[in-house]
């Protein structure tokens, strides 16, 4: 059976629209994912992949800062999916077309340790602003959500992760009156994270290595990255593993 993270009521949302649901899979166990054995869904689902050419870019729509810098996605109603996010992050935005009334979304994938540099923050910046008012001219009113995902800190190091988080969030408040849900904490362990978005319905499915901590699953508000960070450095690991 699918997990998907009970909910709270957002007020950035209205009438029947839903908020983007999170499943999360412990990736060296992929019991009930929807993925396992089947390689089909890539036919299903556009790989936002930010180690792609510059033709695959411009072939998609993705705006992008380079080879393994970030990408964001075109705003279109496809299944989408990252691949091996380490140290990176990325965000989902989605909304009801007021025209097709079907869902649209954007999905990102970027590297911190790149996309914050002084010769690419602006163009990021920049990038993500105009991605957001893309989808919001089409949006239907109170229909628009927004999680981020990915990060780590492992070796103890969470400072990428912490301004990723606020300068991502800060954007998509500026330009969408809201401030996303962070999925998780940022990994303690190496290894990657994969997330798969079902645009149709909403669904997120998260895919990450095995965490020795269960505050490293809890969701939080931007606002409150260096608080989170700062208890999951305290909280002692699970004994049972």
């Amino acid at each position: 059976m699918e997990n998907f993270k009970p909910k709270v009521n957002f007020r950035h949302l209205e009438g029947n629209f839903q908020p983007i649901k999170v499943c999360i899979h412990n990736k060296g166990n992929f019991e009930n994912s929807p993925f396992v054995g089947n390689y089909e869904y890539k036919n299903y689902f556009e790989d936002v992949d930010y180690s792609a050419s510059p033709r695959y870019y411009k072939l998609n729509k993705m705006l992008n800062g380079g080879w393994e810098t970030y990408v964001i996605s075109d705003a279109n109603s496809n299944n989408k999916f990252t691949q091996g996010l380490f140290d990176c992050t990325g965000f989902i935005v989605v909304a009801e077309d007021k025209n097709t009334n079907q869902n649209i979304s954007i999905l990102s994938h970027q590297d911190p340790k790149k996309f914050l540099e002084p010769k690419l923050i602006d163009s990021f910046k920049l990038d993500l602003a105009e991605s957001l008012k893309k989808i919001s001219m089409r949006a239907k009113k109170g229909s628009v959500d927004a999680i981020i995902y990915g990060g780590n800190r492992f070796g103890g190091n969470s400072n990428n992760f912490e301004k990723s988080i606020k300068l991502v969030s800060e954007i998509i408040y500026n330009e969408l009156g809201f401030k996303p849900t962070v999925t998780t904490a940022p990994k303690e362990d190496v290894g990657s994270s994969d997330i798969y978005f079902d645009n149709k319905n909403r669904r997120a499915y998260l895919f990450v290595p095995e965490q020795k901590k269960d505050i490293t699953l809890e969701e939080f508000h931007p606002d409150n990255v260096i608080e989170q960070v700062e208890k999951q450095t305290k909280q002692q690991p699970n004994t049972y593993l």
